[in-house]
Parts: structure tokens; C-alpha cells; sequence
């Protein structure tokens, strides 16, 4: 991810660095999210659920698993 930042977004949850993870079609870049938690990139995909569910990380992806 520094080849394209000059460094890591901080985690507005956290207060840490993004976590950045490859995958086998490219990679993904999470929050924690709400809970504070590293839930391994888990992701809600329902919109709904997203404003209210308090368990899942903020996913960004490049390609798709």
C-alpha cells in the first residue's frame, strides 16, 4: 500500500494503521469498525445491517476472493 500512500490511513476506530491483507486476487484494506475488533476483514452486506450491526470490520477491496 506505500507504493501508492505516503503512509497508512489511521483506523478512525482504532487509532492504528488500516490493516492491509493480500489476498489470492489482490487484497483487502479494513477497519476494525465499530466494535473495535479485528474480525479478519468480516464484512455485513447488507446496508441495514450496517447501520445498525456492531460486529463487523469496514471493508475495501482490490479484486475479489
Amino acid at each position: 500500500m506505500l507504493d501508492i500512500l505516503s503512509e497508512v490511513p489511521t483506523d478512525p476506530f482504532s487509532g492504528k494503521p488500516l490493516i492491509y491483507r493480500r489476498t489470492p486476487s489482490g487484497f483487502i484494506v479494513y477497519s476494525v469498525g465499530s466494535n473495535g475488533k479485528d474480525d479478519g476483514g468480516r464484512e455485513t452486506r447488507e446496508i441495514t445491517k450496517i447501520l445498525a450491526e456492531k460486529d463487523d470490520d469496514w471493508v475495501w477491496y482490490e479484486g475479489r476472493e
